[in-house]
């Protein structure tokens, strides 16, 4: 409605402004006409009763209608004015938001292995695979019960901010859609299967509690397939693809929580990782190919591009309701402005090269699969806040404390490390190893090291928590979605560790308690809340 509203304003002054130039263009010409026609101006002036001033007065009743149509426009102005000097001038001011809290989920949406229990065609242990069912709607359904049992688990917890003065932007990471072809294949099933099930998730999220939130959904992946034999549109028929047959399509699924609004950012650049690579053990038509730059549908500038899809076109395919494509990377919403960007985008500066090099955004958002905060450009203002969900299982932020973070340096080994300031991050990684340095401390009182695993990587100074959305019993709930196999191996090191630990107990000797091993299992991260700097004048 705030959208429609200013291109109403808009629209009406442009209007306005037009009529009176085609008014003080015209009046002089019609005040000649309709005096002549009355006799009261000859044909030649100088002769008769001919009196300039009086036959180009303005008759009264065309003054007042002049004097009101100046009004009107003056009052557009205004609007218009006001709008434009709070998101220009005072950015936030227009905004009930004076702080962010960030929540990422943290999970791995990258492919999996045989390990994981992907066993389509015959291949080694090791070689990577698309997880996920081969019935779409079974499979849609899961990954949304499992976003939504992370949002809910999140929401009960004491870290959720509960003011209503503080804005929640919840993120999860970039594949968090796919299934096991590597792709959705548009078509009237997938409408069918899609409408469904994210009407489900837009009427969970549209509750009024959620009034503060903003949700990004992960990323979507779907093709469309062209010219293509209808016996061949099954995928599982084994018959090969190409991709110049093929238009690929990566897209975030954003909705305003609390409203009934869904917004769409469609990615632009296909990266080398996004889908895997042809191999000889997959079956031709197993999966969809990978895009080759000489013959992709989409091409960019040495590489192929993703789709875009018109706002109609996502609504009847996927069911979304009063959706929008996002346009140059930003989007207002809750009286912010908001940049986003998808992975590669971020790393080519998507977004800056949009914003251009003056304006600025209140958050930045970056959902990935294999992507740093400091590889690309940051384009919020000193203090602002940058926002990172990855499909390695890592969240991340950043504040843009110097406000330089469209400032780079080459690194040795090629490319560019920005200067971004101080990284926040959480990484499984980063929690076993911690989780095994207590738990060595605890069996021999000795402190491994002098500082905790991720020293300077971790929030400092920033409030920072984890929501354990899975454990080792409910991790199971991600079988066959997203990979596993490495709960299960540290699951089986844990019961090692206690076995190791039980033995010298029963002869009397003590230990500290072996630590719980659930805080690298899939996680909610909490920063914050964060305070939103104000906009600068010409920011």
């Amino acid at each position: 409605l705030k959208f429609l509203y200013k291109q109403f304003y808009r629209t009406l002054f442009c209007l306005l402004v037009w009529c009176l130039h085609v008014w003080v263009q015209l009046e002089p010409l019609a005040i000649r006409y309709r005096s002549f026609m009355s006799g009261t101006i000859p044909l030649l002036e100088g002769t008769g009763h001919y009196n300039s001033k009086d036959s180009r007065r303005c008759p009264r009743q065309l003054c007042k209608l002049k004097a009101g149509l100046l009004f009107v426009i003056a009052l557009t102005g205004l609007f218009l004015a006001k709008d434009l000097f709070c998101e220009r001038v005072w950015g936030n001011v227009g905004s009930p938001y004076k702080k962010v809290q960030y929540l990422g989920l943290s999970i791995f949406t990258v492919p999996g292995t045989a390990a994981d229990g992907c066993f389509h065609f015959d291949r080694a242990i090791h070689d990577s695979c698309y997880l996920g069912k081969a019935e779409l709607f079974t499979d849609l359904e899961r990954r949304k019960d499992i976003i939504l049992e992370a949002i809910e688990k999140a929401y009960a917890s004491s870290a959720w901010d509960r003011n209503s003065s503080t804005l929640k932007v919840v993120m999860a990471p970039e594949f968090f859609w796919r299934g096991p072809k590597g792709a959705y294949q548009l078509g009237p099933e997938l409408a069918k299967s899609a409408a469904a099930v994210f009407g489900q998730l837009q009427k969970y999220l549209s509750d009024k509690r959620f009034s503060d939130c903003i949700f990004v959904l992960g990323t979507v992946v779907a093709v469309r397939l062209h010219n293509v034999h209808p016996e061949l549109l099954n995928l599982s028929k084994g018959t090969a693809l190409n991709s110049f047959n093929v238009s690929y399509y990566n897209f975030a699924p954003i909705h305003v929580g609390g409203e009934d609004t869904m917004l769409v950012h469609f990615k632009h650049h296909v990266s080398t990782i996004d889908f895997l690579h042809r191999q000889k053990h997959l079956r031709p038509g197993s999966v969809i190919p990978n895009p080759i730059p000489s013959s992709c549908q989409h091409r960019g500038h040495q590489r192929c591009s993703y789709g875009k899809l018109s706002s109609d076109k996502v609504q009847r395919m996927f069911g979304f309701s009063s959706s929008q494509v996002v346009q140059d990377e930003v989007f207002i919403a809750k009286g912010l402005r908001i940049g986003i960007e998808i992975c590669l985008d971020h790393l080519l500066g998507t977004l800056a090269n949009s914003l251009g090099p003056s304006k600025t955004v209140d958050l930045h958002l970056i959902v990935s699969a294999g992507m740093r905060l400091a590889a690309g450009p940051i384009c919020t203002r000193q203090g602002g806040p940058a926002f990172l969900a990855d499909g390695y299982a890592r969240t991340a932020m950043t504040m843009n404390i110097y406000g330089q973070g469209r400032q780079a340096g080459k690194l040795p080994g090629g490319g560019f490390n920005y200067n971004i300031g101080v990284v926040y991050a959480a990484d499984p990684l980063l929690a076993l190893g911690q989780w095994l340095g207590d738990t060595i401390e605890a069996l021999t009182g000795t402190q491994i090291g002098v500082a905790p695993i991720g020293f300077g990587i971790l929030p400092e100074g920033i409030p920072f928590s984890q929501v354990q959305v899975f454990d080792n019993m409910s991790v199971s709930m991600l079988e066959g979605f997203y990979p596993t196999a490495n709960f299960e191996e540290a699951r089986h090191i844990y019961s090692l560790i206690l076995s190791h630990v039980e033995e010298p107990r029963k002869r009397g000797f003590t230990f500290g308690d072996v630590p719980n091993m659930t805080s690298f299992f899939p996680t909610v991260d909490v920063y914050g809340p964060i305070l939103l700097p104000e906009r600068s004048w010409f920011a």
